[in-house]
């Protein structure tokens, strides 16, 4: 990496960490609520955490890059671009699943799918890591902070588990 395309990237992590920052303490401002009952500034501040730590380990990384000439030669990959395009395809039907196969079903396909174009080509690890996620993200939006999801028999069944 050349030294102005490493001052760039430098200047780009710093940015993003400013940007991270000042919308951490712009959402400050706003009432934060419970968990239960979360107030307009809850998410806002959420995100502006999550953002700053992202952020700040992006930009951590960046400072403690290596210069080409200290790097080992990197290995040859090659590009899959169809696992790339079938993950973009994922995401954009998943809305228009969504409808018909409502909230888990089509969350776990989709999941599953993309963690296996992803990398691995081991499906049970992608099988598992998908129906945890799409289960997790159903009880985290539809019971902790009450998002209405499309319905259907086993969202019914899992939301009335919870009592």
């Amino acid at each position: 990496m050349d030294g102005n395309s490493r001052r760039r990237e430098v200047t780009i992590a710093w940015v993003l960490l400013g940007f991270s920052v000042l919308y951490l303490v712009g959402s400050l401002r706003l009432e934060i609520g419970t968990t239960r009952n979360p107030g307009p500034g809850f998410f806002p501040i959420v995100m502006g955490v999550l953002l700053t730590v992202c952020t700040g380990i992006y930009g951590v990384r960046v400072i403690r890059k290596r210069t080409e000439a200290e790097k080992p030669a990197p290995a040859a990959a090659g590009k899959n671009y169809r696992a790339l395009v079938a993950i973009i395809g994922s995401g954009i039907s998943y809305p228009l699943i969504l409808g018909t196969l409502k909230f888990v079903v089509s969350t776990f396909v989709v999941t599953f799918m993309m963690l296996y174009l992803m990398k691995s080509r081991r499906p049970f690890p992608c099988l598992l890591l998908a129906l945890a996620m799409a289960l997790a993200s159903f009880m985290i939006f539809s019971r902790l902070l009450g998002v209405g999801l499309p319905m259907g028999p086993i969202e019914i069944f899992l939301f009335n588990l919870g009592g």
